[in-house]
């Protein structure tokens, strides 16, 4: 089954949310690589979000998406 999955855009930074279909208390924290979150990086988390690990991505500077 495939994780819900979500851009998130708030005060000029950029994220990605992918979850699990089932509800869990953990989660990991993926910073992004130079070129944002790009589909390496959506991919990647999205494989965790599949394995019961929810991830959250995200740029470290404004106005990269």
């Amino acid at each position: 089954m495939s994780p819900k999955s979500q851009d998130v855009k708030q005060s000029g930074l950029f994220g990605f949310l992918a979850q699990p279909d089932a509800p869990t208390k953990s989660g990991v924290v993926i910073l992004a690589t130079i070129f944002g979150v790009n589909a390496f990086v959506r991919g990647y988390a999205e494989t965790l979000a599949r394995a019961g690990s929810p991830p959250r991505c995200g740029t470290i500077t404004k106005g990269c998406p």
